[in-house]
């Protein structure tokens, strides 16, 4: 029995993630209404990291592992601006402070 519940819950996870995506030269979280943010934002560590933090924000209003998303969306800037940031080190600072209000776009 626990052994199904840990397989539904990594199944559950890797649906949540796999609903984080670039799409259109930017990163698109969609939960039936749509996180997204231009790549072109996203080209320094503080940038990438203030978007996280909205990102976390959307994502707890919707029950889902903010943790997780947060690292799949600052792995997918990290791949596609090609900035080499420490991924760890990024969704610690993002994951520190409380989410920002809805001032970024």
């Amino acid at each position: 029995m626990f052994r199904n519940s840990l397989v539904e819950y990594e199944i559950e996870l890797d649906a949540q993630r796999n609903r984080v995506v670039v799409e259109d030269d930017a990163v698109v979280c969609d939960l039936g209404t749509h996180f997204r943010v231009s790549l072109d934002k996203l080209w320094n560590e503080d940038a990438i990291i203030d978007h996280a933090r909205q990102l976390q924000k959307y994502v707890a209003s919707h029950s889902w592992k903010p943790k997780e998303i947060i690292e799949r969306f600052v792995n997918l800037v990290n791949l596609d601006n090609k900035l080499g940031l420490r991924l760890d080190a990024v969704v610690a600072q993002a994951m520190q402070k409380p989410p920002l209000d809805d001032s970024l776009d």
